[in-house]
């Protein structure tokens, strides 16, 4: 996936790997705009709606719409599936904080 900013009418064929693009192919989902409506609308489950794209792919294209997607809107907890997100919050908590030479005791 490209790390650049992405626009709302991006074409997701261009832009993801064929074998990524394809559980897209044969639906109304053509752009970046149409692929975090259909997250936003459907919730944490949208990709069952794909089949072939499974919980971990989701996941990352949630990751890489949150990251370079911002303008076409903010990617929330929600959009991820739910062993997905508890991975993520399990990984952050077990992340050391990070130093903050501005806070002082």
């Amino acid at each position: 996936m490209p790390e650049r900013t992405l626009r709302a009418d991006d074409p997701l064929a261009k832009l993801l790997a064929p074998d990524w693009a394809a559980p897209f192919a044969k639906t109304e989902i053509v752009t970046v705009e149409d692929l975090y409506e259909c997250a936003a609308a459907l919730g944490p489950n949208w990709h069952r709606t794909f089949p072939g794209l499974g919980a971990v792919r989701a996941a990352a294209l949630m990751d890489w719409l949150g990251q370079f997607g911002r303008s076409v809107g903010e990617v929330t907890p929600r959009f991820y599936p739910a062993a997905e997100r508890t991975k993520r919050a399990d990984a952050a908590a077990a992340a050391p904080a990070a130093f903050d030479p501005q806070i002082r005791p």
